[in-house]
């Protein structure tokens, strides 16, 4: 695995997370875009998630934004990696392939330390 950035950025997620995790299953890819999130690139991810309300109707309900900058326990995204809440779909990635304790560190730190493009 080597050393994860202590910094990272939107390349560092996509790199180590999206891409191998999200994209291979062809669920959040251009063609997909499984919760209407398409995950293919550093930027595409950037663009649709930071920032951006959830389109899931439990996390729409709740004025849920995907990544909220500096706050991972209040982004849908970091819900939907640890544990959703009651209507907000399944764990990411999938049960059979949960996402590593290191993995989630580095997206905690990323949205923790202001989502960096």
């Amino acid at each position: 695995m080597g050393a994860l950035p202590q910094r990272p950025t939107i390349d560092d997620v996509q790199r180590f997370v999206f891409t191998p995790g999200c994209t291979e299953a062809s669920c959040h890819d251009t063609a997909t875009k499984a919760g209407a999130l398409d995950l293919s690139s550093a930027e595409v991810s950037y663009r649709e998630l930071v920032e951006v309300s959830a389109s899931n109707p439990s996390a729409k309900s709740q004025n849920l934004l995907r990544v909220v900058s500096g706050d991972p326990d209040s982004s849908f995204l970091f819900r939907k990696l640890v544990s959703p809440g009651p209507g907000e779909g399944t764990p990411m990635p999938t049960v059979d392939d949960r996402l590593a304790a290191p993995y989630l560190d580095l997206v905690a730190r990323w949205i923790e330390q202001g989502a960096a493009r």
